[in-house]
């Protein structure tokens, strides 16, 4: 089979496609690894590493939370709710980040505690930057969806077992349309 300069060009091509995909898998899997999630000891040798919580997995909460477009929200009605877990990384200082699942309706207050006491609070920014409440065009999730957004809570002392509470509440801005306390979970980065 004859080798031309068009053969060479695609190969190359594919080469450098399969080096990239190996580095992308490789720089996930070493991702994967530095973090720690529900389950992971307390062992205090070692710097602390991040620790990724998932609200769905990782948080027991009240019986009015459900899965609500991908985010853990609360259920129509139901006004406020309850999630906590204990703390599974290092003691130490971390910066906490809210995986908050905004909403176009409203603006859902959430508080944040660490053993009972509240460390951070207030509302949910709106997924579009205001409120929306005329988003008729189908299918909502396309034309005015939910929009993850890292909230920061502050930077706080942690020790392992120390229970992280969460709390949110449904607001109505829009008549029967309202907003539900989605979230996604909690990041805890170390702070060195």
């Amino acid at each position: 089979m004859k080798n031309t300069y068009k053969d060479r060009k695609l190969a190359g091509k594919v080469a450098v496609f399969a080096f990239t995909a190996m580095m992308l898998v490789a720089c996930d899997k070493s991702a994967e690894t530095s973090v720690t999630s529900s389950g992971g000891g307390g062992n205090d040798s070692g710097p602390a590493e991040t620790v990724r919580l998932d609200a769905f997995n990782d948080f027991q909460c009240t019986s009015n939370w459900t899965n609500r477009d991908g985010g853990l929200g609360l259920t129509v009605g139901s006004g406020s709710g309850t999630c906590q877990t204990s703390f599974p990384g290092k003691p130490g200082i971390y910066q906490i980040t809210l995986l908050a699942q905004t909403e176009r309706e409203g603006q859902s207050p959430y508080r944040i505690s660490i053993n009972g006491t509240q460390v951070s609070s207030g509302k949910f920014p709106f997924s579009q930057g205001e409120l929306n409440c005329k988003c008729y065009r189908q299918p909502w999730t396309k034309y005015c969806p939910d929009v993850v957004m890292n909230l920061n809570a502050g930077t706080h002392q942690i020790n392992t077992g120390d229970i992280i509470g969460f709390y949110g509440e449904e607001e109505y801005l829009c008549g029967k349309h309202g907003a539900y306390s989605k979230w996604r979970g909690m990041i805890f980065n170390p702070v060195n």
